[in-house]
């Protein structure tokens, strides 16, 4: 190392100065070499010494070594490896505490012969040797050599002292730093290691709050142990019946295989360490730990052991053991986190068997849950299902999910074998095969449910007694029978290998599967024979229906005959082969009116032409004498006709034929082969006969109304060319009343006559009026005689013109109108504006004596038509008369308070029910009124 700045050598330096430089420099070293240095070179500068050194005592104190020398350039010298007794000036300064000086090397050789001894070593022709204390503590001496003789004056002798305490003073300083620096690396090192245990420990209480796996907790705490404990070995035991294995264990281990293994053998529970462990149920701390003493030959290198017992519920399942190399005992923080790391690793244990158990309750309760569902959902399904296949299987799933492990089969019987209608599980191949292939239903284990008509649970299953192959390895089974009415129809059956016995739960819930089972079986079949019922009803149904429609309307005929036989078809579609015939009493015969079918001979139909003679015809007598339907299931031969004309004739019914409750005649219905009339058959044919009177009946009423209708048509139009021919006809005599009236007014105009005038007046208003009247029936005529043109109408247009018109005829009265939208209809374009026009006038004239009229006019749509309205706020009308506003020449209001004609309305009425609509009207006294009609709705 180079010498600092500050003590290089400078002229007329003085020796405090040389010391004050030399203190500096030893202030700001901290290496021993570096002191060495500044101290020797200030030495040799100062003194013009040739050499020096610095020894320090060793270890032992009974030496001093040389730490640092410098110009001996490789010579051996003196002080090499000298004693620190008095045979050595160097022991001698040391113990003396006194500075010695050589001024010549005689003096040091006379005092010291035994240097001469030394041959291989130089010796210094003077030299000072310096004692070196610290705190009264011998620390070593400073040697200083010259190769001339030297003095050593006063001011030398003063300076040599204080370079040797300045010496030790350093090397004690440097000696405090690097002891201090050592503590901190120490403490440092420490507190990091503490900081890694604490890491570990922090991780580790995370995890026994998350983790249920033994292992890795087992694992995670001995890491903990060793990230706190440096040197030590560990690991956790897990109980594997009577013995201990080595589970966890930390990882230094893994660096000794040959240790790992000899620890990894079993241990039995009478070893001392885990004897006492079972007995106190306690940790231990073991200080001075004897291996031998524990009957271990594989754990001398300890100085202190530890066990932890982990005890989980009432038994001790495992235990962690901790040992420390070079520690003899355990301290009582030591023995703290050690208890807390055994503590954590149980209360983890615990909470992982907690939860294993709390999982099997779950698992347990999730499997009663899903066997309470699939019961549920079998029983749902028992009510509405019909296919007993499916029922089968859902059973067979239920009383698994109930019972557990368990084989389930359903057979049907088809030709005498037991056939497997389902599929089976739980069953060995062979097992399989067999059910699959069947089984004889007089086998004796099968046939005893269907002998008894119950249930048999057999325990101690003998497949050879029971003579059933391939289920030696059921030791208990059990069979439900079922039956379609009184015969055997299938056979439900549960097997366990598990079992010789079957608990009461087990017969329990099989009898409650097995009997919804039978209900739903039950019901099935009834369904089944329902549906069979039904199909054969269901064509009965349609054609019912079909006649039924027949008293909805007369549909495209009402003529008697095409009814009947429309009838007669119907009613043959739902009966055996036959014939329908249908007879009306004519000149004391029963005579054929209409008939469907071939009447399956050529004599029989001859005299069903002919005609029956009433009296001598007991079939059709006495039904039309009854009036009660006769229906025979054997006919009688020969009975209404000659010998062998009826002999294909097996059945028959006659019903009688009622018309607004009169009789009308026999609906006959002869079968070629012999027939059980059902009640279903009775009802059907009764109510299908009386359908056809009600039919009949109704198309009277529309023959008599459409023949009313063309009379009054006729009528009509009678009186529509009598009102336009009268209201021509009166045009003239009015017309000459009028012109004859202005005449006399005017001839009285040279002869001024007052009376006369007023009189003439009179007249002229009356003719007038009388001619508005004959222009209203003219329109009134017109528009029911007039032919309808139909096209689209937009009815927004009709009432734009139409407020033209008003607005026209009432000149300055202020009108406020509210205008909605309105539809576009099917229609009479003019006919319609007649209508719009007229109801747009009423509601400003009826308004007129307010000072602001308002008319509202909307539409409102339902399914079937439209809605149009129109609202003023005139003085309305006395709603008892309502019935009187659409007729001709009705009015409510007096001439002289509203003129018109009466006729405005009416005709409303009449083009509005032309178009097929209907007129209305509301009134909202004091306030107004409503008039409106109503259009039929397009598409």
């Amino acid at each position: 190392m180079s010498e600092p700045s500050a003590v290089d050598p400078t002229a007329g330096r003085s020796l405090s100065q040389e010391l004050q430089l030399m203190t500096e420099a030893l202030a700001a070293t901290r290496s021993q070499d570096e002191i060495f240095q500044i101290i020797q070179n200030a030495a040799l500068r100062v003194l013009k010494a040739t050499g020096g050194a610095v020894l320090l005592l060793g270890d032992a104190g009974s030496t001093l070594n040389v730490a640092a020398s410098q110009g001996w350039a490789g010579n051996e010298s003196i002080w090499q490896q000298v004693p620190s007794d008095l045979s050595t000036p160097a022991g001698v300064a040391l113990m003396s505490k006194q500075a010695l000086y050589f001024e010549r090397q005689s003096v040091l050789l006379e005092t010291y012969p035994q240097l001469v001894e030394r041959s291989d070593a130089s010796t210094p022709a003077a030299c000072a040797v310096l004692p070196m204390y610290l705190d009264e503590q011998p620390l070593g001496v400073l040697i200083v050599e010259f190769q001339e003789p030297h003095a050593f004056p006063r001011v030398e002798r003063r300076f040599l002292p204080i370079l040797a305490a300045q010496c030790a003073v350093a090397i004690g300083r440097a000696r405090a730093v690097q002891d201090l620096e050592a503590q901190v690396a120490g403490r440092t090192r420490q507190l990091d290691e503490e900081r890694a245990a604490l890491d570990a420990f922090v991780d580790y209480s995370e995890l026994i709050g998350t983790e249920t796996d033994v292992s890795v907790l087992a694992q995670r705490a001995v890491e903990v142990l060793r990230a706190r404990f440096a040197h030590c070995s560990g690991g956790y035991y897990g109980r594997s019946g009577a013995v201990w294995t080595l589970r966890s264990w930390t990882s230094d281990l893994n660096q000794r295989p040959e240790f790992l293994t000899r620890l990894r053998s079993e241990l039995p529970s009478d070893m001392p360490l885990i004897s006492e462990l079972l007995r106190t149920r306690e940790p231990t701390f073991t200080g001075r730990w004897d291996a031998e003493n524990a009957a271990t030959h594989h754990g001398g290198v300890y100085g202190t052991v530890a066990a932890y017992p982990v005890i989980v519920g009432q038994a001790m399942e495992g235990f962690i053991v901790l040992g420390l190399r070079n520690t003899p005992e355990w301290s009582a923080r030591d023995r703290a986190i050690f208890r807390t790391v055994g503590r954590g690793l149980t209360l983890a244990l615990e909470r992982s068997e907690q939860s294993l158990r709390l999982a099997a309750q779950n698992a347990e309760l999730e499997a009663r849950a899903q066997a309470l569902e699939a019961f549920a959902r079998f029983t749902e399904a028992s009510t509405r299902v019909t296919d007993v296949l499916v029922l089968a299987e859902q059973a067979k799933d239920v009383l698994r999910a109930t019972l557990g492990d368990l084989s389930v089969a359903y057979y049907e019987l088809e030709d005498e074998p037991l056939e497997s209608a389902c599929a089976v599980r739980r069953y060995s191949p062979a097992t399989a095969q067999t059910a699959r292939q069947g089984f004889p239903a007089d086998l004796l284990s099968r046939a005893r449910p269907f002998q008894g008509r119950r249930v048999v649970f057999s325990e101690e299953w003998d497949a050879q007694q029971e003579g059933a192959v391939n289920t030696e390895t059921y030791g208990a089974v059990a069979l439900y029978p079922y039956f379609e009415g009184d015969v055997p129809h299938s056979l439900l059956t549960m097997g366990t290998q598990m079992s010789q016995t079957w608990t009461e739960q087990e017969r329990d819930v099989f009898l409650s599967v097995s009997r919804s089972l039978g209900l739903a079986l039950e019901r099935t079949q009834a369904a089944r024979q329902l549906q069979a019922q039904k199909d054969m009803a269901e064509h009965r149904i349609q054609a019912l229906e079909a006649l039924m429609q027949l008293t909805q309307g007369p549909g495209t005929t009402t003529e008697p005959q095409a009814l009947i036989r429309q009838a007669q078809e119907l009613t043959l579609d739902l009966l055996p082969p036959g014939f329908a015939a249908y007879y009306e009493p004519q000149d004391e015969r029963w005579r054929l009116c209409v008939q469907t079918g071939d009447a399956g001979s050529a004599s029989l139909q001859a005299a069903i032409d002919d005609g029956f003679p009433i009296g001598q015809t007991p079939s059709f007598d006495v039904v039309a004498q009854t009036g009660e339907p006769a229906f025979v299931d054997t006919y009688i031969q020969d009975i209404d006709v000659s010998s062998g004309q009826a002999n294909h004739v097996a059945a028959h019914a006659t019903l009688p034929l009622l018309v607004e409750g009169q009789f009308r005649g026999i609906f006959n219905l002869p079968m070629f082969q012999h027939h059980q009339w059902t009640a279903a058959d009775r009802a059907l044919l009764i109510t299908t006969v009386q359908y056809l009177g009600l039919v009949l009946a109704r198309a009277q009423s529309y023959e008599a109304l459409a023949e009313s209708n063309r009379e009054l048509q006729a009528t009509n139009n009678e009186l529509e060319a009598f009102t336009y021919s009268a209201s021509h006809d009166l045009r003239t005599p009015v017309r000459h009343v009028m012109g004859f009236a202005e005449l006399a007014q005017k001839a009285l105009e040279k002869t001024p006559n007052e009376k006369a005038q007023q009189y003439l007046g009179i007249v002229k208003q009356g003719a007038q009026r009388m001619n508005a009247l004959i222009d209203g029936m003219l329109v009134l005529s017109r528009s029911g005689r007039q032919e309808l043109d139909m096209r689209p109408v937009d009815l927004n247009e009709l009432v734009t013109q139409a407020r033209r018109d008003v607005e026209a005829e009432f000149g300055e009265h202020p009108v406020r109108w509210q205008i909605g939208d309105l539809p576009q209809v099917q229609g009479d374009r003019d006919l319609l504006q007649q209508v719009i026009s007229n109801l747009l006038s009423n509601a400003v004239k009826y308004s007129s004596g307010r000072e602001v009229s308002d008319v509202r006019v909307w539409s409102e749509r339902t399914p079937s038509e439209w809605r149009v309205s129109v609202q003023d706020n005139g003085v309305g009308f006395d709603p008892r008369y309502a019935d009187r506003l659409f007729g001709i020449f009705q009015r409510l209001h007096s001439e002289r308070d509203f003129q018109g004609t009466g006729v405005g309305l009416a005709t409303v009425k009449r083009i509005v029910l032309k178009h097929g609509g209907q007129v209305f009207a509301e009134s909202h006294l004091p306030a107004g009124a409503t008039f409106g009609f109503t259009l039929p709705a397009g598409r």
